[in-house]
């Protein structure tokens, strides 16, 4: 699949987070990863089933996620990109209560896509920089939260 082709597959799996953020409506993802994708990151689920079930623990802990494309970088079928996360702490996340703190972190993924959708991606994020923004773990003096 030509890069270009393989970009357009990366965007339009950006525009469902925003969607599925206003709608929860999880089978968005569907248009554009693979039933049998495989997921390679820490703290999530390896499969699509899995995924979907932990998308409504984010959306209750961050519901007002917002996404901002930082770079896209694209060789054949493979696309590598990196994101900033901006959203607010209103929910329960995997026992921690709400913090009502805004928070910021980065991601990067890299997907393999094929046939129109992803079907393998790997996805590195600040799960750290998050922890300390919410107060769940203390940040380092002089540091940034």
């Amino acid at each position: 699949m030509p890069a270009e082709e393989s970009k357009a597959v990366i965007r339009r799996f950006y525009e469902r987070p925003e969607e599925y953020w206003r709608t929860g409506n999880v089978d968005l993802f569907d248009e554009v990863v693979s039933p049998s994708v495989v997921h390679h990151g820490p703290g999530l689920p390896s499969d699509m089933a899995g995924l979907k079930q932990v998308l409504p623990m984010f959306r209750a802990a961050f519901p007002d996620m917002r996404v901002t494309f930082e770079e896209m970088i694209a060789e054949g079928d493979v696309v590598t990109d990196r994101i900033t996360v901006h959203a607010t702490h209103q929910g329960e996340m995997m026992g921690i209560p709400a913090s009502g703190r805004r928070v910021r972190f980065t991601e990067i993924h890299t997907a393999r896509v094929e046939g129109g959708k992803i079907v393998e991606r790997w996805s590195e994020w600040d799960q750290l920089g998050l922890l300390q923004q919410i107060g769940a773990i203390p940040s380092p003096a002089g540091s940034r939260s």
